[in-house]
């Protein structure tokens, strides 16, 4: 037997079969796809909670570095700290992502109390000993926290 007939003696799927199993696949896919997208952005909200962890830790070690220079030098930490904004986002190695004008800090008893900044589009906060994701300021500096570009881009536009 040649190789030819053995190929032609083969019944393949017919048309109907293989619609029904293309409509299953599509159904299923319609089912699954929604919650992909759920997927991906709890891993980017993640992200983001992550790199407000390492902000965090830069703060916090500029602070406890800056108290003593506060003490000797008589000048207030919350001004001090605001004047190290860049050196806290360059030891988180975010300096190139965070615009320091949208980065808030408040000290409270000489200690980090709240800080805010602007991260692809969302504010990420540390408020109450946590790290989270907020789509709005809570710092009641909106007004001046957003570039135009970074509100363009927070409100979903496409800019290219």
């Amino acid at each position: 037997m040649s190789l030819i007939n053995f190929y032609k003696n083969k019944d393949g799927f017919s048309l109907i079969e293989l619609i029904v199993v293309i409509a299953i696949i599509v159904i299923l896919a319609a089912a699954v796809a929604p919650n992909l997208s759920w997927f991906v952005k709890d891993a980017k909200e993640e992200e983001l909670i992550a790199q407000g962890k390492v902000v965090l830790i830069s703060t916090e070690t500029k602070i406890a570095d800056l108290r003593k220079t506060a003490t000797d030098t008589g000048q207030s930490l919350q001004d001090l700290v605001n004047l190290k904004k860049d050196e806290i986002l360059k030891d988180a190695e975010l300096i190139g992502q965070v615009d320091p004008e949208t980065f808030f800090i408040e000290v409270k008893n000489r200690q980090l109390y709240y800080f805010e900044f602007v991260l692809e589009g969302q504010y990420v906060c540390y408020n109450d000993g946590e790290v989270y994701v907020n789509k709005t300021s809570q710092s009641g500096n909106s007004g001046n926290l957003l570039s135009a570009y970074q509100f363009l881009v927070y409100k979903g536009t496409n800019l290219f």
